[in-house]
């Protein structure tokens, strides 16, 4: 019992979790204490910041940073894909 307690519990990185209202997402401090915890809204993904952004992508959308855009000529916008 002792070993399935001290086991790493920990998702995958590439995992997104779906909030349902009864999700709760706990931050810890530096020393492992509880800082606070949120619910996570029904509805609600919870997942790191390239998972969401394969997510995106993966159902159809485009990222562009907002700063290459400004650059972009029409030409080069149309040809996003």
């Amino acid at each position: 019992m002792e070993a399935e307690l001290r086991q790493n519990n920990t998702p995958p990185a590439d995992k997104m979790i779906p909030g349902d209202g009864r999700t709760l997402v706990v931050h810890f401090d530096k020393f492992g204490n509880v800082e606070f915890t949120e619910t996570v809204p029904d509805g609600a993904l919870v997942c790191t910041l390239e998972t969401f952004r394969f997510y995106l992508e993966k159902q159809g959308w485009t990222l562009v940073n907002r700063g290459a855009i400004k650059n972009m000529t029409v030409e080069q916008l149309l040809s996003l894909k």
